[in-house]
């Protein structure tokens, strides 16, 4: 029988005759259940698993790190810091709390960020701590 962490398992106990369900949480009582004097298995059901929630990161490690680049070439040409990026179709705007815009024409890449979207430095996780 294949039992695996995590089944639902009901069987009959071989010593008082109980029928008794439960969910496998351990290799140890998996070994009982598969022992014939302890148990006879009568059902076992195996959960499908479904993803309800995940975080996903907005830039790929590659992308985070260009940024980080880019922020700190631009920031340290005009004494400024960042406010906001903003992606565009194929562009991606970095503005400066002084109002200045730089442009960068990105393609395909940074596929997670949302079009028209305006992003703070911590969202992307580009904010130095």
């Amino acid at each position: 029988m294949d039992i695996q962490v995590g089944d639902k398992v009901t069987f009959k106990s071989i010593k008082t005759g109980e029928i008794i369900t439960l969910v496998v949480s351990g290799n140890g009582l998996k070994k009982d259940l598969l022992n014939k004097n302890y148990a006879e298995i009568l059902k076992i059901e195996r959960p499908k698993y479904e993803v309800v929630e995940e975080k996903k990161e907005l830039l790929t490690e590659e992308e985070r790190e260009f940024l980080k680049l880019y922020i700190k070439i631009i920031e340290g040409l005009n004494n400024g810091k960042v406010d906001r990026i903003i992606r565009r179709e194929e562009d991606i705007f970095i503005v400066l709390q002084t109002g200045l815009t730089y442009k960068i024409e990105i393609g395909i890449k940074f596929g997670n960020m949302q079009v028209n979207k305006e992003y703070t430095l911590k969202e992307l996780g580009l904010e130095e701590n």
